[in-house]
């Protein structure tokens, strides 16, 4: 294996020379770090190729350091492997959650070790050699971006049943319950990223067919708040935020199916609810406009920066990491593309901490 930079992040000097010396006898370049604040500033500057953290540590906490590196575009990628202990089994539901590559129990073996640091790095590997091959076609994000995403929600079901299986006789009913719901989030996750990949790939392959374009602006949905109003309305209840949705929605005939007006909304509302917090206002509406219908959803959420919404105008530079807390993803890429498909667009306006505006037009349907 070619010597690779990595950085131990580990509070227990003992512990962490005896890493350094295992890593150190098979050739690796190794950086040490006693805390979380350190080993942030390393893993800034030197830039390693894998990065060892336990959890507990005072001051910066592992995971502290974890959402510090992801959110950091010079070390979003590297992989992280964390160290916890055996108890630890909510943290290690936290922690994969907040996109660490994999866990380590402790006490562990040094085979135990560099299994999973040559398996990081072969996934590594195929990475960069996947991202070589690609052509410089701007539709390449179809090929790059979305099997790049597919990693956390991946990481978080293996890393998830590999602690039931391995640890399953030292838990009580309550933690195993509790990895099984993680499990069934991150399959969600997975599988909702999939059908977006599904769906912006059918889009690619209309584009280039125009009548089948021409048939599906065809297509007409009448009934727009029977289309907009459930998905809202489950969607606010599985945030558990039904007090702060409001609705607003005509009718209007639309020339696009019900499904895709489905889809469409669906990606917003949730953008919404998931990027504010509770009992601050989502505001759902749907109104004819001359010769088109706009569809607006404004939530009093963190907003997107220029750069975020420059990102999923352009397709380009969005994040590989898809998490609950800090991505504004491929749903509303989808949105778009679906809009544009149907000769009309998505706009987005944010003013920062003041929230942010998603507003979908799509023609009016020739009655």
């Amino acid at each position: 294996m070619k010597v690779k930079k990595i950085l131990i992040i580990e509070d227990e000097a003992p512990f962490r020379e005896a890493i350094v010396f295992a890593l150190e006898g098979e050739g690796h370049q190794v950086l040490q770090a006693e805390n979380g604040a350190e080993g942030i500033r390393l893993a800034r500057k030197h830039v390693p190729d894998l990065i060892l953290s336990d959890v507990m540590m005072d001051s910066v906490d592992g995971y502290e350091a974890l959402v510090a590196l992801r959110q950091d575009q010079r070390t979003s990628e590297i992989p992280i492997i964390l160290m916890t202990g055996k108890t630890d089994k909510e943290g290690l539901v936290h922690a994969i959650e907040l996109g660490a590559d994999d866990y380590l129990t402790k006490p562990f073996t040094i085979p135990e070790l560099l299994e999973a640091i040559g398996i990081r790095f072969k996934k590594q590997e195929d990475q960069r050699r996947r991202v070589k091959e690609q052509s410089s076609d701007p539709r390449s994000f179809l090929t790059l971006g979305i099997p790049g995403d597919l990693r956390t929600p991946i990481a978080g079901i293996l890393g998830f049943s590999k602690a039931l299986t391995r640890e399953y006789v030292e838990m009580n009913q309550s933690e195993i319950h509790e990895l099984g719901r993680a499990i069934q989030k991150a399959a969600r996750n997975l599988l909702r990223l999939a059908e977006n990949y599904s769906i912006l790939a059918q889009i690619e392959i209309l584009e280039r067919e125009p009548e089948k374009v021409r048939s599906l602006r065809s297509l007409r949905t009448t009934d727009l708040k029977g289309a907009i109003e459930p998905i809202a309305l489950d969607l606010a209840h599985h945030y558990e935020r039904s007090p702060d949705l409001v609705m607003m929605i005509g009718n209007a005939p639309v020339a696009c199916s019900q499904e895709y007006i489905g889809k469409i909304m669906f990606e917003l509302v949730d953008n919404a609810m998931k990027f504010s917090s509770k009992e601050q206002k989502i505001q759902v509406s749907a109104l004819p406009e001359p010769n088109r219908v706009a569809m607006i959803v404004t939530d009093f959420g963190h907003g997107m920066t220029r750069e975020q919404i420059g990102d999923i105008q352009s397709y380009s530079g969005l994040s590989s990491r898809l998490t609950d807390d800090r991505h504004f993803g491929w749903g509303l890429v989808v949105a778009k593309k679906l809009s544009e498909l149907h000769g009309g667009n998505l706009s987005l306006a944010s003013a920062g901490a003041g929230g942010m505006m998603a507003k979908v037009t799509l023609p009016l349907a020739s009655r």
